[in-house]
């Protein structure tokens, strides 16, 4: 795949093709209809696989940290603040 250019200002799009074509970043896969992407291997390991969730929208962040800890707190260990 022929890599993109960086640039200032990146719509979503442009910076999930930008990673992908770095070998960042998969395309978005559902994980509720199509599984966590991961090797036979992985699934039998113990060993941390690291996701990253996409919200759709300010609305879909806001109720996924009330209801989700982890979302909240993992982004607190790794110095992660989201403005007011």
């Amino acid at each position: 795949m022929k890599k993109i250019e960086s640039k200032e200002e990146m719509t979503f799009d442009e910076w999930l093709l930008y990673g992908f074509s770095r070998d960042w970043n998969s395309a978005p896969i559902c994980e509720t209809h199509d599984g966590f992407a991961k090797t036979k291997e992985e699934d039998e390991s113990k060993e941390c696989i690291h996701y990253l969730r996409l919200y759709k929208n300010l609305e879909s962040l806001n109720k996924v940290l009330e209801e989700f800890p982890p979302a909240y707190w993992r982004s607190h260990t790794r110095q992660m603040e989201w403005e007011d």
